[in-house]
Parts: C-alpha cells; sequence; structure tokens
C-alpha cells in the first residue's frame, strides 16, 4: 500500500497458531490442562498478531519531509502495538519477540528489491527526462534508504525494549508465562495439598481412596521428603525401599492416572542433604568437599533420628547438580510438573538468583520456594507456612496475587485445641479477603493430638499432610472485585454477584469473623 500503510508480513501467524485459533472449545470439558495450554497459546498468538507490522515502503522519489513523517508515523504504530501486546501479560515467548523485533528492523526482500529496481511508473519517468526538464527531486540511493530506516526503527525498538523492561516482562522469570499454571476454579476454596504417605511402594504410593481424595479436591500437591521411605526411616534406617525420586516418579503418574489435570511438585530442601536422595549421595562419597562445614541436617519432627549433611550451595559443581537433578525429574514425558524447595535454617542465606536459573533450565515446568508472599522471586511460586489473619500477611497475598504469581498461603498453627479452630476461620476469612487467580489456601500443624482433620492414623507423618475443612466444600463464587475496607482493620469481600459475604475485623484483640456462605451456612469466629 501506500502513504505509510501496514501491510503484515507471512510468517507473523504461521500455520502453527492458525490451527490453534481453530480449535474447538469442547477440549476444555475433556482435557483441562489441554485446555489451559490452549488458551496460552491462543493469547500467545493474539499478543503476536500485536506485535509490529513493517510499514510499506512508499515512493522513494518523495521529498525528504514526507518520508520523514511516514517514518515517525510507522514507528508510532510500532510503539503502540508494541504498548498492546506488553498489556497481554508478556504471554508471547522471547523467542517471537526476537524474531519480531529482527523483522522490524531489517528490510524484508520485498523492500529491498522493491527500492533496488524501479517501478513501471519511474522508468517512464526516467525516459521522460530527456523530453523535458530534470525532475528537482532524485531518488536515494538505496544503501542510504536502507541505513536510514534501520537507525529509525531501532530507536524505536530501544524504546519498545525499555517499555517491556519496565513492565516487569523481562528477567523475573514469572513475567513470561511459558510455565503451566495449576487448574484454578472460584467454585469452592481453592486449595493446594503437601503431604506423603510414608507406607507407600512402587507398586501402590497411595490407596485408591487416598488417591481418588486427593485428584477431587486438590489441583496443586507437593509430595513430601518422606514419600515411600518405610516405617523404617522413623528409627534412623534409611534406603530400606530405595532413592525417594523413584517414589516421587512413581506416586506422581498414580495421580495423573486419576486425574491428568492435576499439578504435582516434588520436594527438596535448599540446606538439608537428606540422604535417601539420589542427589544427596556425592556429598558422603566422591565429593565431600560438596557438603557445608559445620552443619548438619535431620529429618525433623518426620524422621528426627535420620541425619545428613547440609548442601554447600557457593560450590558450582553443587549448584550444576542441582539444575541436572531437576532437569532429569521435570524431563518430556515426566509425571512431575516441577519442584518445591524449602529451607532448613539459613545456611546458604537467600539464594533465590540461583533457583531462577534453575527454573529457566527448564521453564515449561513450576519451581517454587518458601518465600515472604510480598518478595519479588524469579520464579513462579511461592509459599508462606506463616500466613494468618493479619493485616500484612493480608497485604503481601492481595500483592502476590498482584504480580502474577502461585501463591501457597500456609497456616501452621503451633497452638493448643482451644483456640486453634477460632484461627482456622480468621485464617480462612483472611485468605478469602486477599485471595486472587493462582492463590491456595492449606493449613497443617506439627503439634499432636489436635484431631483426625489435622491427623490420621493411615497417614503418620505431615500430619498426613494438610488439613482438611467442611469449609472447603461451600459454594463459593467469582469475586465481585478487591475487598473495601469500611474502617480501619475491618475488611468485607462479596463473591459470586453477592452470594457470599467475608467480614473480617481486625481492629480489636482477637480477630473477629464471619462467612455468610451462598448455600446460606454461616462461618464465625467463635
Amino acid at each position: 500500500g501506500k502513504g505509510g500503510s501496514l501491510r503484515r508480513r507471512p510468517g507473523w501467524v504461521g500455520a502453527r497458531e492458525a490451527a490453534v485459533l481453530s480449535q474447538s472449545a469442547t477440549l476444555s470439558r475433556r482435557h483441562p490442562r489441554a485446555a489451559e495450554s490452549l488458551r496460552r497459546r491462543r493469547l500467545r498468538t493474539l499478543c503476536l498478531c500485536m506485535l509490529p507490522c513493517a510499514p510499506a515502503t512508499t515512493d522513494d522519489e518523495r521529498p525528504r519531509e514526507s518520508r520523514t513523517v511516514d517514518e515517525r508515523r510507522d514507528n508510532a504504530r510500532f510503539l503502540l502495538r508494541f504498548c498492546l501486546a506488553i498489556l497481554c501479560r508478556c504471554s508471547f515467548s522471547e523467542s517471537a519477540l526476537v524474531v519480531g523485533l529482527s523483522d522490524f528492523l531489517l528490510p524484508s526482500r520485498d523492500e529491498r528489491s522493491r527500492n533496488s529496481r524501479p517501478s513501471d511508473g519511474q522508468a517512464t519517468r526516467g525516459i521522460a527526462q530527456f523530453q523535458g526538464p530534470l525532475p528537482t527531486h532524485h531518488p536515494p540511493h538505496i544503501h542510504t534508504i536502507m541505513i536510514s530506516r534501520l537507525i529509525s526503527r531501532a530507536a524505536a525498538a530501544v524504546v519498545a525494549v525499555t517499555c517491556l523492561v519496565l513492565a516487569g516482562c523481562g528477567g523475573s522469570g514469572h513475567g513470561v508465562a511459558a510455565w503451566n499454571a495449576p487448574a484454578f476454579s472460584w467454585s469452592t476454596v481453592p486449595v493446594f495439598q503437601q503431604l506423603c504417605n510414608v507406607r507407600g511402594t512402587m507398586a501402590a504410593e497411595f490407596t485408591p481412596d487416598k488417591v481418588q481424595w486427593l485428584t477431587k479436591y486438590f489441583p496443586l500437591i507437593t509430595l513430601e521428603h518422606c514419600q515411600g521411605q518405610g516405617v523404617e526411616a522413623y528409627k534412623g534406617e534409611i534406603l530400606k525401599h530405595g532413592f525417594i525420586e523413584d517414589h516421587f516418579l512413581a506416586a506422581a503418574a498414580l495421580i495423573k492416572q486419576h486425574n491428568a489435570s492435576t499439578t504435582v511438585l516434588y520436594y527438596n530442601n535448599q540446606d538439608a542433604a537428606i540422604p535417601y536422595y539420589r542427589l544427596a549421595q556425592p556429598l558422603a562419597g566422591k565429593h565431600p568437599e560438596w557438603a557445608k562445614r559445620g552443619c548438619s541436617s535431620s529429618g525433623g519432627h518426620m524422621f528426627p533420628d535420620v541425619h545428613g549433611q547440609c548442601y554447600n550451595m557457593s560450590v558450582p559443581e553443587v549448584r550444576q547438580s542441582w539444575i541436572a537433578h531437576y532437569l532429569n525429574m521435570t524431563r518430556p514425558g515426566s509425571p512431575l510438573d516441577g519442584l518445591f524447595v524449602d529451607v532448613a535454617g539459613d545456611g546458604n542465606g537467600d539464594i533465590s538468583s540461583f533457583f531462577g536459573e534453575v527454573q529457566a533450565a527448564n521453564p515449561d515446568r513450576i519451581l517454587g520456594h518458601v518465600d515472604p508472599l510480598g518478595a519479588s522471586v524469579p520464579y513462579p511460586l511461592k509459599q508462606t507456612y506463616t500466613f494468618r489473619a493479619d493485616a500484612q500477611e493480608i497485604a503481601s497475598l492481595q500483592k502476590c496475587a498482584a504480580d502474577g504469581y502461585i501463591c501457597e498461603a500456609h497456616w501452621q498453627p503451633q497452638y493448643n485445641a482451644s483456640n486453634v479452630y477460632h484461627d482456622f476461620n480468621a485464617t480462612l476469612a483472611a485468605f478469602l479477603i486477599a485471595a486472587g487467580e493462582h492463590s491456595y489456601f492449606a493449613y497443617s500443624t506439627k503439634t499432636p493430638n489436635l484431631g483426625p482433620q489435622f491427623c490420621e492414623g493411615e497417614y503418620p507423618t505431615w500430619c498426613s499432610g494438610m488439613g482438611f475443612n467442611d469449609a472447603y466444600l461451600r459454594p463459593l463464587g467469582i469475586p465481585d472485585g478487591p475487598a473495601s475496607t469500611p474502617s480501619q482493620g475491618r475488611y468485607l469481600r462479596t463473591f459470586g454477584n453477592g452470594a457470599t459475604h467475608v467480614q473480617l475485623d481486625l481492629s480489636g484483640k482477637v480477630p473477629a469473623c464471619r462467612i455468610d456462605w451462598a448455600d446460606g451456612h454461616v462461618t464465625q469466629c467463635v
């Protein structure tokens, strides 16, 4: 076209993207995880369509002032489309971004050929020069045109990339949505599970009723560091039942057989080199220098008689072994969707940048870590053990959700049985006040004898995982908006067009709360 109109080059939306846009929506009913992947690919395709189109080159014999105006107009279009793409939360891939920028910066073959050969009109005018006065403007040389255009487009690209970085879409790990997010719904309280079955075997990591319960209620599960290790581990006897990595893979495969859309992570610890992990074997064998001097670890309340060494994460070979281990555990075809990393003291300090490297090694999978929910980290999932009915915790969860992370709000009481249920209701209300998409709630306790909803005899470690409460079955509904604060310390939020009301008052010494569920049931802090 002429006059600076835009021309879409072939390849911006290829055959694969076009096929994605034409797939049936019935996929969401049969295969939820595949439907989620399809949704992200559609969004990426939309954002690619918003990326800059190269301007069609117009008649080069126009006055320089006209060409400059058109170049500025083209650059403005480029920046506008790039900003629209940024608004899509950077769902396009980094490789597509690089291709798009290079395609924008460099002239196409059509542009080069169009500027190197005179058009029919230009040839006619060339012949007419012998029949009349010479034109007042001569077309500039092709190299001058290309260099001028390259400089102009490069300047626009620098501005656009700067906007991209300032928008938080580069280098944070969670901004580029390459990983597959867990399933999420507001129909009931969104919850996650973190557990193990110490009696699990390679043939049956969970009983049929337990795995059905898990896959029915929990879209996000972390397998803890006691899976399949046997009761012998209580006495400090390790490797009676093989390395735990094999049990993780078998348990995840069993879960995926029942519900393929369930996201399953495996547990590791950045400090404790747990001796029944295959990853920890070099510290006690060929590479004792990988262990941190003066540091030892134990199995804690799960396996108090299991003792091991600590990783020295400052050793490059240790970091390389972690990355290689992660890539192997989450290799293509693995039933594991990622890794959750815990902390045992401050042995290695803050090494979140390293776990950003681990996440980047396999960006399609999820890496999570214990962090304050308000922290900025280069991986997609954060969990806090200290979530409670507190204004600071509420603000942190709101920020976590707004920043696009997967947020696990874990309440772990250490209280006696007389007030733990009051605190549970208040903490659940605080979660509902602050939760956003991909926020998940759970509670557990390390304090024994708090009742069957905390600890089941069949699964004695980690108190059988996170507790389960009848409130998890109540109808909730999509939030009508963020929480309001009618006065200092008071919060109000509604769901499902006002069907569910959540009230929380933190202005007194003891939190007061009330949840009016859509089914008419009322939960109160009593």
